[in-house]
């Protein structure tokens, strides 16, 4: 059966070294291609993790429209403030979410 192992060593100032080792067997044996294909997508995954990251610059101003005016309003405009309260929370989501990548 074939199997994928992942090893990281993790060296502090000091010179210590930590290791991690994972490994998962796949249920297709792939390709070279696909193995590849697979170590420079968790080889760039892994750079953005541990890379510098950007400030985000659209997150305060994406927040800042969930805040809802709190004006008393008839029975009437219950769902149409509901779904546009929603609606909003959506946006802000795809924003942030879109932020984050």
């Amino acid at each position: 059966m074939q199997q994928i192992e992942i090893a990281m060593t993790f060296t502090d100032e000091n010179g210590e070294k930590r290791r991690e080792v994972q490994s998962v067997k796949p249920l297709v044996a792939p390709e070279a291609s696909g193995e590849h294909r697979i170590a420079h997508i968790l080889f760039t995954e892994l750079r953005v993790a541990v890379g510098e990251q950007t400030e985000p610059r659209h997150n305060a101003i994406a927040l800042k429209w969930l805040e809802f005016p709190n004006q008393p309003v008839g029975f009437d405009q219950y769902f149409n403030i509901q779904n546009s309260q929603a609606l909003w929370f959506e946006l802000v989501s795809l924003i942030l979410g879109a932020e984050a990548d």
